[in-house]
């Protein structure tokens, strides 16, 4: 084909008004979808030519029907460069009708059948969305690929970018001859010529444009083969090819298959699966049919615990059982991304603790990381149904959030405990049977439950759970008498806010524990039903001694769970002895959310880590409660105690981690790792760096790479006299490109007025060519806590900025600046006072991701300060 340069010639098509959001209304796509159908895309790439370094060449036929509507016009979407032809059946299009990110098709489509020729140039992408371009610091070898959910397809070639427009794909990549290019189906045909080789893929079956994919690139490839019928790849940048344990990939991936085909009674619908690890990747992955990109963050270059190999594999079966709910059925729109999301999600914890090595561990981290991000988030004023509107594609970055993932997946368990796992499965098995390579919406999947089960009122179950906000705080209340047994049980059911007053009907499991023998002995365990109202009667207790009961075992149940007084004060004095691990993370987070709630003070909170947490014996929990440490400590602890608290933590993790001896107790390996790094957070003072300033220039054997980079970086925020020196050392040790990142924030992490200024230009500017990885890590230094005085002027220049922020930039990008720089100061209210000021004089219409941000920290701030208010009194 005949590709240009970036240069385009004289007479190329350029887009018209191309400031402004790449968004598209609800409204707009299902019009859309009526008026077009039956699409194709053949595609060529002409990518990694020597002399366009900074962009890619394409050509690419459309075919369609069309079906006119009144006062509709159709158009596709594009976000690009140049085009240098634009021909529409045949005839050449001279008027250019691109505007902004749309090339309208107004009076060019005939009813029927079309076909449309487009040529074009584009630049490649370097916020991790779109074409991304990679260039690896030790090797100066170029990588690249895409990543496009939820509508960065036309970031790529020109499409009718919304997932109801399924179409199949037929791709050609033009590449230099030394690099792998891999695409959704399999390579049929390559030809080598002058260095370099055309690669041909068979025609894929029709899938949602933000499923399309390539990865190219000098990668290195690991195979191998699912019983004979489903090839397997693992593709990893060379520098990182000695980190892939690929043996064990390998192996989960084939249990993941094997479940789920088992489960959904179908087979894997697609011709291969690949792997591939991406640098600079903004998600964990992403399910591109048949071609998964990952983030390197899960090739661990430090030694991993079992709970992050335990992630990393539930995210590879996350992303396969998309392969089906998601990519095989897909949804008609974007208000379907939490059920898209939250079925992997709860299927992927599903497949970890049936059919792998971490079952101990599966459900576990499900509690500690996605159901305890929904309960923060279900608490936020921005709180909103798992089943909302969504009027257009920039609302759905939003809603990549807690609800979407975790509430919506903890509520699937819930719903399947209360159907029971035959009758899901049984459910699922229609679903797939019925509604295989079509789209479907959030009725449809409750339709296929009810054919399961048909005692199930799924409408009923969705207006009480999908559509309303919040959630209910639930307390088992007991009457007892004089000799402790118990006269009357009852579970009262409150909520939490008075803006969502939904009394919520859900199946729980109860269980009775008692003291025995110096430990203590489950005495009782059966299921319950709580009743959407405020008391259901619990005569299962009647005529016992309760020491302690707790109505969630199991982790079922979706509430603010409370213990009774009498269950309390009996888990202050035995939490150490409860065998399960994931009862110990439940209780652990009631106190958690007491603390978080001003009914438990902040300082007391950390009293009972230093008390309990030494005699946890899973590393996991003790990662877990350290972190909870750390956000009261930085968020509900006063400024006056801030020192003093810090202080006592980083001793307390100090002294535990420096009394492993993981050279010689290969079992504590996995707890020296845990205790180093909260060691490492917990230091905040001058005293604390430079303890582990001396564990770093004795080379202690505990810490990695990563604790080492974090100890330099807080040398440089002290101005330690030898930080250059160290920073001179770790850099030797660490060319990547994590290294170069992580250069990037101990220069920003200097105590200076001229350091801090210069970095805030940069981010207000953005007329660098740093990556958002880049600025990512260089954001990372600007704020120290221990800095707040020389930051103080930034505090008013970050709500002059942040508007505009929002407006020129990605998503991926604004979010960071607002994360790494609103100033979080809960006792200055001139941060609060600012903040609601800005809200108001936003556009809710055009600016709901800053309104959302702002008041959820406004949100934040007043907790903050009602804590500390409560450590005070």
């Amino acid at each position: 084909p005949p590709y240009f340069t970036c240069t385009p010639p004289p007479l190329s098509m350029e887009p018209q008004d191309s400031e402004g959001p790449s968004n598209l209304l609800e409204t707009e796509a299902a019009a859309r979808a009526k008026q077009i159908s039956n699409v194709t895309y053949t595609l060529a790439l002409n990518v990694g030519v020597p002399d366009q370094k900074d962009c890619y060449t394409g050509e690419l036929t459309i075919t369609l029907s069309y079906e006119e509507l009144a006062d509709v016009e159709p158009f596709l979407d594009f976000t690009g460069k140049s085009m240098q032809s634009f021909v529409v059946n045949g005839t050449a299009v001279t008027e250019n009708s691109w505007r902004q990110h749309r090339l309208y098709l107004g009076g060019l489509l005939k009813e029927g059948d079309n076909e449309l020729k487009i040529n074009y140039t584009n630049l490649y992408d370097h916020d991790g969305d779109g074409f991304h371009q990679f260039i690896d610091p030790e090797d100066k070898e170029e990588y690249l690929y895409t990543n496009l959910e939820p509508a960065s397809c036309k970031r790529v070639f020109p499409c009718f970018d919304q997932p109801d427009i399924k179409a199949s794909y037929s791709l050609t990549v033009a590449a230099p001859s030394a690099w792998e290019v891999i695409a959704n189906d399999v390579c049929e045909n390559v030809v080598e010529k002058d260095a370099r080789k055309t690669h041909t893929f068979k025609t894929t079956p029709k899938f949602s444009t933000y499923l399309f994919a390539i990865v190219a690139g000098p990668y290195e490839s690991f195979h191998d083969v699912f019983e004979d019928r489903i090839p397997l790849g693992i593709y990893v940048r060379k520098s990182y090819a000695k980190y892939v344990d690929n043996k064990v990939l390998f192996q989960e991936t084939k249990q993941g298959i094997a479940f789920y085909e088992q489960f959904f009674d179908c087979k894997y619908p697609f011709s291969k699966l690949d792997s591939s690890f991406v640098p600079e990747y903004n998600a964990g992955a992403m399910e591109n049919v048949g071609c998964v990109t990952y983030t390197e963050y899960y090739l661990h270059k430090d030694p991993p615990t079992q709970s992050q190999l335990a992630n990393r594999c539930d995210t590879f079966l996350h992303e396969l059982a998309h392969m089906w709910f998601g990519n095989l059925i897909s949804p008609v729109w974007w208000d379907a991304l939490w059920l898209n999301e939250s079925f992997a999600t709860y299927m992927a914890a599903l497949c970890v603790s049936e059919a792998t090595e971490y079952k101990k561990l599966s459900w576990l981290n499900f509690a500690t990381a996605m159901k305890s991000w929904a309960y923060r988030e279900d608490q936020l004023v921005t709180t909103h149904p798992v089943q909302g509107d969504v009027v257009d594609t920039e609302a759905t970055f939003a809603n990549f959030d807690g609800l979407t993932y975790g509430k919506g997946a903890s509520l699937l368990k819930q719903l399947v405990y209360r159907v029971g796992m035959d009758n899901f499965k049984k459910g699922m098995q229609y679903y797939f049977k019925t509604y295989a390579w079509g789209n479907t919406t959030l009725a449809q999947f409750l339709d296929a439950l009810t054919h399961a089960d048909s005692s199930l009122s799924a409408s009923d179950w969705a207006a009480e759970w999908l559509q309303t906000s919040g959630m209910n705080s639930i307390q088992l209340s007991l009457d007892r008498d004089g000799d402790g047994v118990v006269k009357s049980a009852s579970v009262k059911q409150g909520i939490v806010s008075p803006e969502h007053p939904t009394m919520r009907e859900q199946k729980v499991l109860v269980v009775v524990y008692e003291e025995k023998d110096g430990g203590v002995m489950q005495t009782k365990q059966f299921p319950f039903l709580i009743k959407a109202q405020e008391s259901t009667p619990m005569p299962e207790l009647e005529g016992s001694v309760v020491e302690f009961a707790f109505l969630n075992y199991d982790d079922n149940g979706y509430g603010k769970f409370l213990l009774d007084p009498v269950s309390q004060s009996f888990v202050l004095k035995n939490m150490e002895k409860f065998e399960d691990a994931l009862l110990r993370q439940q209780l652990w987070n009631i106190f958690y959310s007491q603390t978080r709630d001003a009914s438990l003070p902040a300082d007391q909170y950390l009293q009972l880590v230093h008390s309990k947490l030494l005699f946890e014996v899973s590393p996991k929990l003790i990662q877990s409660v350290g972190r909870r440490a750390s956000a009261v400590l930085h968020n509900f602890i006063p400024e006056a105690l801030f020192e003093r608290e810090a202080e006592k933590l980083f001793q307390s993790a100090f002294t535990t981690w420096k009394a492993i001896d993981s050279s010689k107790e290969e079992e504590k390996k996995e707890h020296a790792i845990v205790w180093s790094r909260m060691t490492i957070g917990f230091a905040q003072s001058l005293s604390s760096v430079n303890l582990l300033v001396d564990e770093l220039k004795a080379d202690h054997h505990d810490l990695s790479q990563a604790m080492r980079w974090s100890i330099v970086q807080k040398a440089f925020s002290w101005g330690l006299e030898e930080s250059e020196t160290l920073k001179e050392a770790e850099a030797k040790r660490d060319g990547s490109d994590v290294g170069q990142r992580s250069l990037l924030t101990c220069a920003t992490s200097v105590a200076d007025e001229e350091v801090k200024k210069a970095a805030w230009e940069r981010y207000v500017v953005d007329d660098s060519k740093q990556s958002l990885f880049q600025f990512e890590a260089d954001m990372s230094g600007f704020y120290w806590h221990h800095q707040k005085k020389l930051l103080a002027p930034y505090r008013d220049l970050f709500f002059e900025h942040v508007r505009e922020v929002f407006k020129k930039q990605t998503p991926e990008w604004s979010t960071q600046f607002y994360r790494a720089l609103f100033p979080q100061d809960p006792e200055d209210e001139v941060v609060s006072t600012k903040a609601k000021a800005l809200i108001a004089s936003l556009d809710p219409a055009k600016e709901s991701r800053l309104i959302r941000a702002l008041k959820e920290s406004v949100d934040d701030l007043h907790r903050s300060k009602k804590c500390r208010d409560m450590v005070q009194q």
